[in-house]
């Protein structure tokens, strides 16, 4: 298996981690996202829009990316959720 795991194991180690009653190891997660070409972090979001937002996060252009920043920034400072803005 690609991310290090024993074959004879790794069908019952993945259904464990998908079922949540284990997490894999920080290292295991980042091989296992590696493998399926999503970012670490995908594997540990619980929100499905937080997750289509993560995928979604490497094919903007840096310019949309800081776009996005700073409307998330101004929006939980107008709430306040942000100490200061910069």
């Amino acid at each position: 298996m690609e991310i290090g795991l024993d074959e004879t194991i790794a069908s019952a180690r993945i259904s464990r981690y998908e079922s949540g009653v284990h997490q894999p190891a920080v290292e295991i997660a980042q091989k296992l996202a590696k493998v399926l070409k999503v970012p670490t972090a995908y594997l540990y979001c619980d929100n499905d829009e937080l997750a289509e937002f993560l995928l979604s996060w490497p094919y903007l252009i840096k310019a949309d990316r800081k776009e996005i920043e700073r409307i998330v920034e101004n929006r939980l400072f107008s709430k306040g959720l942000l100490g200061k803005q910069s």
